[in-house]
């Protein structure tokens, strides 16, 4: 009996101890995490004032199940005519743009003749001597190639056969080209196009707007992205849903995201 009850007292003893360390390192956990919010608030504020930086969009649920018909109209019916047309035949064509992913300067007619005839003759067409290149400090393992349109549908055999078993339609070869467009410097134009007309029209986001206009004036890309957006709905059957990250730098968060919630 006596000793179950010094059992029990030194139990009790330790779980005291234990309980206040857990305590205390709460406290202190939430007073540092108190301070690095507070620094982090302090530098917020700075480079608000100064007026030179952005600050992120963002919007509801909603936003995101948006149909695309709303936010670029609807894709036209001949689809290839259509993609070729929107990057060799529009206001920014022959625009040149800086993909900063890559380190590369290119034009959309560029890249479109890099995917659909990465040959002699397409560089001809675009009056170029080599295509456009990655910055240097990029692996050579991971920058770009060319690959001719015959090589991609041979992967695309692969590919339906896959979606086959699985139930979805088959991929064509026009969607493969949006993607190797969207993979590409075009992306760029792709994303800053669809995050403008999304949420430029939010207050605070107006900058949004002004940068489109300056990289794509006016081209929304519609059955472009379109076609992407069905290429991507294919492929997604064929991965699992993991967690996408995305890095930011240079911007600063809205309001709303300073709250607790």
């Amino acid at each position: 009996m006596k000793r179950t009850a010094l059992m029990q007292g030194m139990e009790t003893r330790m779980y005291i101890i234990i309980m206040t360390i857990i305590s205390r390192r709460k406290k202190n956990l939430e007073e540092r995490r108190r301070e690095d919010w507070m620094k982090a608030r302090d530098v917020h504020e700075s480079l608000l004032a100064k007026g030179d930086s952005y600050i992120l969009g963002y919007g509801p649920v909603d936003d995101f199940h948006r149909p695309l018909d709303d936010i670029l109209g609807p894709p036209k019916k001949l689809l290839y005519e259509a993609m070729e047309q929107e990057h060799c035949d529009s206001a920014d064509s022959d625009i040149r743009f800086h993909a900063s992913q890559y380190g590369i300067n290119s034009t959309s007619r560029i890249e479109w003749n890099f995917v659909i005839e990465p040959s002699k003759r397409g560089l001809k067409r675009v009056n170029l001597r080599k295509w456009p290149n990655e910055r240097s400090s990029v692996p050579l393992e991971i920058r770009r190639r060319p690959i001719s349109l015959e090589d991609l549908e041979k992967t695309l055999v692969n590919v339906n056969e896959k979606l086959r078993k699985i139930g979805v339609p088959n991929m064509t070869i026009v969607e493969v080209i949006a993607c190797r467009l969207y993979t590409g410097p075009l992306g760029v134009k792709y994303n800053k196009m669809m995050r403008a007309h999304a949420v430029g029209h939010r207050k605070g986001q107006e900058w949004r707007l002004e940068e489109e206009q300056q990289l794509c004036r006016g081209n929304r890309y519609p059955t472009t992205i379109h076609v992407i957006q069905s290429a991507i709905a294919k492929l997604g059957k064929l991965n699992p849903n993991e967690k996408l990250y995305s890095g930011i730098h240079s911007m600063l968060l809205p309001e709303r995201f300073w709250e607790d919630h």
